[in-house]
């Protein structure tokens, strides 16, 4: 029993310190949770995920914005082909399709349409005369036409008819390189009375001359020379208009007007202007039992153009019918000593026209030998 009781007291206190042993509780073994909170670690690698950063690389893969730099561009390709375009039997067909027949009253010569609006382009001398003026179109059509502009100091004249869409020649600048090379020469033959075709002769350029008549340089040639192709275009080689026929030369070869004569006056011509050449007293014939008058001499003026005082070299001449005086050019705004020397009394009460840069001025002063008079002009010259 004894026994028994010391089993239960050693039992019980084993009971007891069985308590010790709780505080083991390593069974706090909550560390076991530290392996859930491992677990979170990798939740860090989210922050290597930011290295994507080095993603940007890609930047320079944009490299291929040189790839706009194809020079494709090759555009210019297209800008050659036209070169081609000009075939002879083009150019050539184009150039007889704005060769026109001028008639001006009982004178007859050849033409070239410069605008398609109906401008044409002929020789002051075959319209010189006066006259009605016709035209016979290159589609064979019979068209009035009207004298627009005149240089009689080269030898051209503008006309004017009233068609639209008219085939056009091409004027070359300047026919300086043109010794030695080979021209035609066009214009409208006559070959039977009252019949005319367009005819083409050619040849080469020999020489390059001052005009000794007109203020232009000539182009001498060994082509033929065909009645009736006065006025007519000589192209070069490309079919450009170097010149304007004009009286066969010596040997009865083609003579030709460069268009590098008369080309800087064209648009003045185009809006009116009236160029002349003096009339020397020597230029009249005498007349039986007739003597010249004392001068009219227009002492000094201001000239004003559009309102405004003229630029200075501005020139001025002076007309009488047929008669036409030397030429005086402004400075400083006006003129001096315009003198007007008629060749017969006959010319006495006639007027006086005034031309300041080929356009007319409105005032006339009745011509009256042996006068000595101050006159102001003034002119409107239009524009464009």
């Amino acid at each position: 029993m004894v026994l028994a009781v010391l089993l239960f007291l050693t039992g019980a206190c084993t009971v007891t310190e069985l308590p010790t042993p709780t505080p083991v509780p390593t069974a706090q073994a909550t560390p076991t949770s530290p392996p859930q909170t491992a677990t979170p670690s990798p939740a860090v690698t989210p922050i290597a995920t930011v290295v994507p950063s080095p993603t940007r690389t890609p930047l320079p893969t944009a490299t291929p914005s040189p790839t706009p730099t194809p020079i494709p561009t090759p555009t210019p390709v297209p800008t050659s082909t036209p070169t081609p375009t000009p075939t002879p039997a083009y150019s050539i067909a184009n150039v007889q399709a704005a060769t026109v027949r001028v008639m001006a009253g009982e004178k007859r010569g050849s033409g070239i349409i410069v605008d398609s609006d109906g401008s044409i382009l002929t020789l002051s001398s075959i319209v010189a005369k006066g006259g009605p003026l016709t035209v016979l179109l290159p589609s064979g059509q019979l068209a009035d036409a009207r004298l627009v502009g005149l240089d009689e100091r080269v030898g051209v004249a503008q006309l004017k008819v009233e068609q639209s869409g008219l085939s056009t020649v091409i004027l070359a600048e300047s026919g300086a390189a043109l010794l030695g090379s080979p021209v035609t020469a066009l214009g409208y033959a006559e070959v039977s009375p009252g019949q005319a075709v367009v005819t083409a002769t050619r040849g080469f350029v020999s020489a390059l001359l001052p005009d000794p008549s007109l203020g232009g340089i000539l182009a001498i040639t060994d082509a033929p020379a065909i009645e009736g192709l006065l006025g007519g275009p000589l192209v070069d080689a490309s079919f450009k208009v170097v010149g304007l026929i004009v009286t066969p030369g010596s040997g009865g070869r083609t003579r030709a007007l460069l268009t590098s004569s008369f080309l800087s006056s064209l648009p003045q011509l185009k809006l009116g202007a009236r160029y002349y050449r003096p009339t020397p007293l020597t230029s009249f014939p005498p007349n039986e039992g007739e003597i010249a008058p004392f001068p009219h001499v227009f002492l000094k003026g201001s000239v004003t153009i559009n309102g405004r005082p003229a630029p200075n070299g501005t020139p001025i001449v002076a007309k009488v019918q047929d008669y036409v005086s030397s030429e005086v050019k402004t400075k400083d705004g006006g003129y001096s000593l315009l003198v007007v020397q008629v060749p017969y009394r006959s010319y006495a009460g006639k007027p006086i026209e005034f031309y300041v840069d080929g356009f007319r001025v409105e005032k006339t002063v009745n011509y009256a030998g042996d006068t000595l008079q101050p006159l102001d002009l003034a002119v409107t010259i239009p524009t464009g």
